[in-house]
């Protein structure tokens, strides 16, 4: 949760700098406390979460494109998450 934060704080100031992006991350949505969604419309749908997986990003590849560890596997956690201008 604190990693989305994070982004999405970046991408706030981005956004408030005149810089329109698209924070993609792992992981789901974490702006509602109790998401409305599937069974109603989101509340926030300007401000949702999307995911990079749920967008199509092959996230392995793109850490390892970049030079980035990555793995599914082990005692470790790889938090990703991209910014789209």
């Amino acid at each position: 949760k604190e990693h989305n934060q994070k982004l999405m704080k970046l991408a706030g100031l981005l956004k408030s700098d005149g810089h329109p992006c698209l924070a993609l991350s792992t992981g789901g949505c974490i702006l509602c406390d109790d998401c409305s969604f599937p069974a109603g419309p989101c509340l926030k749908p300007e401000e949702r979460m999307h995911s990079l997986s749920a967008a199509g990003v092959d996230v392995e590849k793109l850490c390892r494109k970049a030079g980035l560890d990555f793995s599914f596997g082990g005692d470790s956690i790889y938090y990703t998450a991209c910014l789209v201008f």
